[in-house]
């Protein structure tokens, strides 16, 4: 999800048990949230991928592995 730092911050402060990530965007206050329940999942590996344009995007690529040995990859722009 595309955020900015201040909402980011209420998110994580309103969600008991839920941890995030936060990606900016270059030199922009805002940028991708990544947030899931610590109890479920746990993450194994993270990537920051960036666009080569402009606007200088970027992508927040998540390994997670859950209960059971359960792997779950997300993607987001």
């Amino acid at each position: 999800q595309e955020v900015e730092d201040e909402v980011f911050e209420a998110i994580e402060a309103n969600l008991p048990g839920f941890r995030g990530t936060l990606e900016k965007r270059g030199g922009r206050s805002e940028g991708c949230a990544t947030f899931w329940r610590e109890g479920a999942w746990r993450a194994i590996d993270e990537r920051r991928l960036e666009y080569p344009d402009k606007d200088r995007r970027v992508a927040l690529v998540h390994l997670f592995e859950g209960q059971g040995g359960r792997i779950l990859g997300t993607a987001n722009t």
